[in-house]
């Protein structure tokens, strides 16, 4: 005899199905029969490759992958809810190595997004909820963009330690650099691992961004513009590598860069549109200020941005832009490496480096990822998650793409829709964690005990809500208010249901009713029979049975696990039947038994009649 065993499947917002499969089927066998119980909202070719599939054993999730061939029996128990969630499973994630990966390409027809690399670095399910540190480095081409991220990377691939800067071979396993007078990055990079590090106790996920060089004979300005009001939209530390010194061609660049930042400030309602801006001097050789991050920022603030009242309007104005456009700017000078880094045959070692140099590289990678200096992603003060900053970046791709260079407004718009609904998720995570945490027990909860909660809960979050920033008008808050407590309510009844499927009486609702109309069918049946109307009679003890027999089909396929829409159907037939029994049937069904008992009664006190009388009163 093949033993068969039940799951539950846990989709997204969704009602959990049963389903039935083999105890000795593989995964592969699972995969196809919960593709065919996919809600509409699921992607179902994509269910193993964009959703996350896992049980949970006390404490930990047991992660699931639906291509293997093993027997699922090995994993899986009875009655086991397999949960399914939004997200690119391990498996997926763990098949490649830690590697640079390109998410973005800029052609004359505009930027090109690589989706799936994309969503592998941002979808990670094991990330995708955390807030996101983007740290990104942008510049002139063939000034040490990748060459700097891979001593970044190093210091995260070895916690912090010393060893992190010991014979780094910046050439592999790194992102990609190489000698010569030709560009090499092409496009937007991205490390494909997050590093999953915590910063004041919160777990936050870093990701390493690479952007094309700046002003090669391949791109144009608008080009130029686009790659670098790109990288600063999606950082929330944006590194700009420069060489010597901050000069007015340098401080012109980055004033057209910035034009869009500005306006967009204007805008933001007093806030800054980008967050952190770190300039990064090479090869600096002025005694004037010393190497390193004092005399970095007191040359950008003391030399460089500092401006005299007889000082021009443009030159003003420039420094006015730079300031307008970041939460906060700051500066680093870094001192030559030494002519080791212009061989062929250099491999970006350290110790080969001068020492002043490989102590202020220290020091930089160091300051960097100091807990202090770590900020999250932020749109309108709302942390951006990594699932969010993928929705940001394909929003910010759309509308760079929609026209020649986008309306500010079109910034504007997308950065206010993503400021809301990052407002959103936030308030939605809040609610959910409160109202699971009530019925995540196998306890049934008092309903007016769960309905008092529920009023609590949403009191909380609105509280929460009422005390956020966020952008937009006041009417489109209001509707993002009413909004929330449209899904706050929607979610209240699914939580209603679920804690009502832990109260036992309710979950012998259905065989009871039919157990009961069974019952007053055949007392019924028996009354009219007992006052000489056979035919009724016979009719309602037949329907009593099959009321019965309907209870104990409901039963016996609760109890084998299959025939799922029946015993659906036959619980929706016994609720209808509960409600309209109270209002309308009960009454009539207890008045007409009286009748006819008093009937009946009378009948058997009168005397004995002729039997032709009999039938005549009959």
């Amino acid at each position: 005899r093949i033993r068969v065993m039940w799951l539950n499947i846990s989709f997204p917002n969704q009602d959990q199905s049963e389903v039935q499969v083999e105890q000795n089927a593989s995964y592969k066998e699972l995969h196809m029969i919960i593709k065919e119980h996919c809600p509409e909202n699921i992607n179902r070719n994509a269910l193993n490759s964009k959703y996350t599939i896992y049980v949970e054993r006390g404490s930990r999730k047991v992660f699931i992958d639906l291509d293997l061939l093993q027997p699922i029996n090995v994993t899986l128990e009875n009655d086991d809810i397999l949960v399914i969630r939004e997200g690119v499973p391990p498996h997926v994630v763990n098949k490649e190595d830690g590697k640079p990966v390109q998410v973005l390409d800029f052609t004359d027809e505009g930027a090109h997004v690589f989706e799936d690399n994309l969503e592998t670095v941002l979808n990670a399910y094991t990330v995708r909820s955390l807030p996101v540190v983007a740290i990104s480095v942008a510049g002139p081409f063939r000034s040490g963009k990748s060459f700097l991220l891979n001593y970044l990377l190093s210091y995260l691939q070895n916690d912090g330690s010393d060893s992190a800067f010991e014979h780094v071979n910046t050439k592999e396993g790194g992102f990609n650099w190489a000698h010569g007078i030709e560009r090499h990055t092409v496009g937007m990079w991205m490390w494909n691992k997050p590093f999953v590090k915590k910063i004041n106790g919160e777990e936050v996920a870093i990701i390493l961004v690479d952007t094309q060089g700046t002003f090669d004979k391949h791109t144009t300005m608008e080009q130029n513009t686009r790659i670098f009001a790109l990288s600063a939209l999606i950082s929330s530390k944006q590194i700009y590598n420069i060489k010597e010194r901050i000069s007015e061609d340098v401080l012109h660049h980055m004033h057209l860069f910035t034009e869009y930042g500005a306006m967009l400030s204007n805008k933001l309602e007093g806030r800054k549109s980008f967050q952190t801006l770190d300039i990064l001097i090479r090869d600096w050789n002025m005694d004037s200020f010393e190497p390193g991050r004092v005399g970095g920022n007191s040359y950008l603030n003391d030399h460089v941005l500092h401006v005299e009242p007889e000082d021009k309007e443009e030159i003003r104005s420039v420094r006015e832009w730079l300031r307008e456009c970041y939460e906060q700017l700051t500066c680093f000078l870094l001192p030559h490496p030494g002519l080791v880094v212009s061989r062929a045959k250099f491999s970006g070692d350290l110790n080969q480096l001068e020492e002043d140099f490989a102590m202020c590289l220290k020091d930089f990678v160091n300051d960097t990822f100091n807990e202090g200096n770590l900020n999250t992603k932020k749109i309108g003060g709302a942390d951006i998650t990594c699932h969010g900053l993928l929705t940001l970046f394909k929003e910010f791709v759309g509308a760079f793409n929609s026209e020649r260079l986008p309306e500010v407004s079109t910034i504007y718009e997308v950065t206010t829709r993503l400021s809301q609904d990052a407002l959103r998720k936030e308030i939605m995570s809040e609610y959910e964690g409160i109202m699971e945490s009530l019925v995540s027990s196998s306890q049934f909860i008092d309903e007016g005990v769960l309905n008092d909660s529920y009023e609590e809960a949403v009191n909380t979050c609105i509280s929460t809500f009422d005390n956020r920033e966020v952008l937009g008008t006041a009417q489109s808050r209001a509707a993002l208010k009413n909004n929330l407590l449209e899904e706050m309510l929607v979610r209240y009844t699914k939580y209603q249901e679920l804690n009502r499927s832990k109260d036992l009486f309710r979950g012998m609702r259905t065989p009871v009713v039919y157990g009961v109309l069974s019952f007053v069918l055949s007392f019924l049946g028996s009354a009219f029979s007992t006052i000489g109307i056979g035919s009724i009679g016979t009719l309602l003890m037949v329907l009593g049975w099959f009321a019965l027999l309907l209870a104990l089909v409901w039963v016996g396929a609760s109890w084998l696990g299959n025939l799922v829409s029946l015993r659906v159907m036959l619980t929706d037939i016994a609720e209808l039947i509960t409600l309209n029994s109270k209002e309308h049937l009960l009454p009539h069904v207890v008045s007409l038994g009286t009748k006819a008992m008093k009937l009946a009664m009378t009948r058997n006190q009168q005397p004995q009649q002729p039997k032709q009388q009999q039938q005549t009163q009959q």
